[in-house]
């Protein structure tokens, strides 16, 4: 891998972790751009900068240690449309999901044909499910998925944890429930259960993406699924519900009265609820540090790495042995000839006259690459529309779209793909089933060459050349 290449994967990563630090670099990589030999002092501002939002950013998050124990409900469907192959997958993300959650964390183990069962009651021991999982057999002609949500959300509700989880391996299919779908997921909902499926056989992939919106959760194929990802990403969906506090009501009721306060000629004592600023003053304090080392940067990135009494190129800045040196940056024959200084007393001689006009030399220009979206799966598979580099591009179901996509599950404006400083970036335009990017959903992406781009049932390949640069 060149080194252009690895500057690209860097970015690209960088994009993906934490985008707020990658938004200071574009800024900062353009005032280096305005002084060349000055690539090595913007990197070293740019490794400052970004260490530093890191660590006040990890200031604000909790420490992992104290998180609290999960429990979760693994619901396995064992009708015919399941094959033996399916059950040992289950297994392994049962396993690799075990390892992940927090400390204290207990499973239990539901399956569904005809009607549904718990097999293992809540435990710690991953023995205990590996062993109750290899028990599990396909049997039954009917799928009751809608009943096993509801038989595993009643179960989990019965324990006081909060934190609650089902992991639900299906296709997707329900032929025997006595319940409705819409039922079941608002008795999840209300047991604050988040709902993680996974898809296998022949799946129905919009009725468990829509199960995994409504309660919390997300979906995946078995292809792909992890359970370390859907550890991760239910803790941080966890963190992120705030906590409420009950205040707890007199002993008497509500018609109890206070006993009015003694009289006494102190001045009323006024409380001060605790308002917890400590997050609110590190914030501060980041954003502080983060300023003063942008502007220690861009001062650095001024000043001339030679000594302040040198002799600079009047026409890009770099720093000269002497007024008679050439610039090793700029082409010879812009240079002006070297002038002595007159000798006391002499009077300068005029200077020779031009030849011609001098060129004005444009600084280096970032073009937008060319780039194209190849529909991979879904209707119209094999056709490939050019993106505008000029123009956004709207993606959707309406006649006026740039790219009108037949598909019923495609909103009428669901995306458009934006050309900006040398990248497409795309935008979600609040549509029903989400866009997403490399099986993540997303609301704004910044593109690169293989992204899998998802709208609907339909996906796309985003394929562009590298941005050009001209002179």
């Amino acid at each position: 891998m060149n080194r252009g290449e690895l500057e690209s994967e860097r970015r690209r990563h960088l994009r993906r972790i934490w985008r707020p630090a990658v938004a200071f670099e574009g800024p900062l990589t353009a005032v280096a751009d305005r002084r060349p030999g000055q690539e090595h002092a913007m990197r070293f501002m740019k490794s400052r900068v970004l260490a530093t939002l890191s660590l006040a950013i990890a200031c604000l998050v909790p420490a992992a240690a104290a998180e609290e124990g999960v429990v979760a409900a693994l619901v396995q469907d064992t009708s015919g449309s399941i094959r033996p192959g399916d059950l040992q997958e289950a297994g392994r993300l049962t396993a690799e999901l075990f390892a992940s959650l927090p400390a204290g964390s207990r499973l239990s183990l539901f399956s569904f044909d005809d009607s549904a069962r718990l097999v293992q009651k809540l435990t710690d021991d991953p023995e205990e499910m590996r062993y109750a999982l290899t028990n599990l057999t396909i049997r039954g002609n009917f799928t009751a998925l809608n009943d096993a949500i509801f038989d595993a959300v009643k179960y989990l509700e019965q324990d006081p944890s909060p934190r609650k989880l089902m992991l639900l391996i299906t296709d997707g299919r329900d032929e025997k429930s006595v319940l409705k779908l819409d039922d079941a997921l608002d008795f999840a909902r209300e047991g604050g259960v988040r709902i993680y499926t996974v898809g296998v056989g022949n799946i129905d992939r919009q009725v468990l993406r829509r199960i995994a919106k409504l309660t919390g959760g997300d979906y995946d194929d078995m292809a792909v699924a992890s359970g370390r990802r859907i550890a991760l990403a239910s803790a941080e969906a966890f963190a992120q519900a705030a906590p409420t506090v009950d205040i707890e009501a007199a002993p008497g009721g509500d018609d109890v009265e206070s006993p009015p306060p003694p009289a006494t000629d102190q001045p009323p004592r006024v409380e001060v609820e605790d308002t917890s600023m400590l997050p609110y003053v590190l914030i501060g304090s980041a954003a502080v540090v983060v300023l003063v080392l942008l502007g220690l940067g861009v001062r650095h990135l001024r000043r001339p790495d030679a000594d302040p009494s040198s002799v600079l190129c009047r026409y890009c800045g770099t720093p000269l042995a002497s007024s008679s040196a050439a610039c090793p940056v700029c082409t010879p024959e812009y240079q002006e000839p070297a002038v002595s200084d007159p000798a006391p007393g002499a009077v300068p001689e005029p200077p020779p006259a031009r030849d011609s006009v001098l060129e004005v030399v444009e600084p280096t220009a970032r073009l937008t690459p060319k780039g194209s979206l190849y529909i991979l799966e879904g209707e119209g598979a094999g056709t490939r529309y050019d993106l505008d580099t000029r123009r956004e591009t709207l993606i959707g179901r309406s006649a006026g779209a740039d790219i009108c996509l037949a598909d019923t599950s495609v909103s009428q404006k669901h995306c458009r793909i934006k050309p900006s400083a040398g990248w497409f970036m795309v935008y979600d335009l609040g549509s029903t089933n989400g866009t997403l990017v490399n099986d993540s959903e997303i609301k704004e992406y910044v593109l690169s060459a293989g992204d899998r781009l998802q709208v609907g049932e339909t996906v796309l390949e985003f394929q562009a050349d590298k941005p050009i640069e001209i002179s």
